[in-house]
This record gives structure tokens, sequence and C-alpha cells, in this order.
């Protein structure tokens, strides 16, 4: 998944204004243990949008209050769309075999 992100380029047709990204969801992370956190640290769902307003990436991310990343430093792609195709990440269930 995070392959097809990457090959989007989703953050840099953000900044040259190819793609519009807002924020869906945000809330604070209290879990001290969370790698890189520091007091302040947000859990983020943030959307990507096409010019015709066609939802075409789902993420999560923790953004710290200096405005870098925290854990992987990395957004986490949860779906994307590549060549038309929606691509979800599946997790699997409780009830299936790791």
């Amino acid at each position: 998944m995070r392959a097809i992100f990457n090959r989007g380029r989703f953050p840099e047709r953000v900044k040259s204004g190819e793609l519009r990204c807002e924020i869906k969801r945000s809330k604070e992370v209290l879990d001290e243990s969370l790698t890189n956190w520091i007091p302040g640290t947000l859990s983020q769902e943030l959307r990507y949008y096409d010019q015709n307003n066609n939802l075409i990436a789902k993420t999560h991310r923790y953004l710290r209050p200096d405005g870098k990343l925290a854990a992987s430093g990395l957004e986490d792609p949860k779906r994307v769309v590549e060549g038309g195709v929606m691509h979800i990440l599946k997790l699997p269930s409780p009830t299936e075999d790791a």
C-alpha cells in the first residue's frame, strides 16, 4: 500500500495545487509509548481529493506540535487509487489465523 501511495506523490501534488488534502479527524494522543511522542501529538486521518472532488487516498499520521511526524515518521496509507482502482488496506480479523 505504501508503494502505491509513494508512486502517487500525494503530498507533493497537494503542495503544487494539483490535489486537495483535508484533515477529517484529529485528536490528541496520550500514549507516551508512541515513538517520537511529545505532549500535544495528534492522531489524524487525512483525505486526499482530486480536482473533481473524488476521494483518491486516505491516510493516518501522528503529528507532533513541532510539525514533525511521530511513530514511523510517515503517513500510513489506508486507501489509495491507482490506475482507476481503489486499493483498500485489509486488516486481519481477530478470528483469522496469523
